[in-house]
């Protein structure tokens, strides 16, 4: 007779990144309604990793994607996901792929330019939480912040997206005036966004002392991306850190970067 923890595990149900190896490391996907965040230095595969999560997302599994650039201009996020074979302009007239330019430019004009509606999460409305916050006045971060979620939750509602992709988060802290309000606030949006039941990945641009970050602490799954260089030969690595509601493989597993996309190699994938 199989035990009550095993059969709760098989009823979970899960968001497959079609990435070669790395479902079979998180013992068959996300969660759903995840909110991961996916670390590493420059060049590690981040921004990588996630358009193939969204890409794959659409083509193999059917879920429309959107992709929040805080950096990227769409034109060169196209040109580059199509040089691994990825059609996102054709996805994109499907309607099933979104591209939310949130670079500096866009952010500095939600200054005098409040877009869409106001979204909570229901959790404020029921505890009598939502109120007229004092800093949500014309020239104060909280109206760029409030538009950000707007921005992205209005594209969510209209495509029905069920994948997410915000990058790089980094560039929206710095609207932050202090680590508190950067905490409480991320605490906000990956409320709405779980409510939202998308799986998002939040990519994070980590600094060489490799100390965790708030929005590490706060998300349900942290996967870490490294390299370094040995007789000019480059090694990858990923590391499943944390994820919330399964069993996973604890190694650091090898990567590769392919025409065909990101591959996890080694002799054990699995949780173990």
């Amino acid at each position: 007779m199989e035990s009550s923890t095993v059969q709760s595990t098989r009823k979970i149900k899960r968001t497959q990144t079609g990435i070669v190896g790395l479902d079979e490391a998180l013992n068959g996907g996300m969660p759903e309604s995840t909110i991961c965040v996916v670390s590493g230095g420059p060049g590690s595969g981040k921004t990588m990793l996630s358009c193939e999560f969204l890409y794959k997302g659409a083509v193999q599994f059917n879920e429309t994607g959107i992709y929040v650039s805080l950096g990227e201009r769409r034109d060169d996020f196209f040109q580059n996901a199509l040089n691994f074979g990825w059609d996102f302009a054709a996805l994109e007239k499907k309607g099933q792929f979104g591209f939310v330019d949130l670079s500096y430019e866009s952010l500095v004009n939600f200054w005098i330019s409040p877009q869409g509606n106001d979204y909570t999460y229901e959790s404020e409305v029921n505890e009598g939480i939502q109120q007229t916050n004092p800093l949500n006045s014309e020239g104060s971060y909280y109206t760029i912040y409030q538009n950000f979620i707007n921005q992205v939750m209005d594209m969510i509602k209209t495509l029905d997206a069920k994948r997410v992709v915000i990058d790089p988060i980094n560039s929206l802290t710095l609207i932050f005036p202090s680590d508190f309000h950067r905490r409480r606030e991320f605490l906000r949006i990956f409320n709405i966004l779980r409510e939202s039941k998308c799986t998002t990945l939040i990519l994070s641009e980590l600094a060489e002392d490799k100390r965790f970050t708030v929005e590490e602490f706060i998300a349900s799954g942290v996967i870490r991306l490294s390299y370094k260089n040995s007789r000019d030969i480059m090694s990858r690595r990923l590391v499943i850190q944390k994820m919330r509601g399964t069993p996973f493989n604890e190694k650091i597993l090898s990567m590769r970067i392919t025409t065909n996309g990101i591959e996890l190699i080694g002799e054990t994938l699995g949780f173990e």
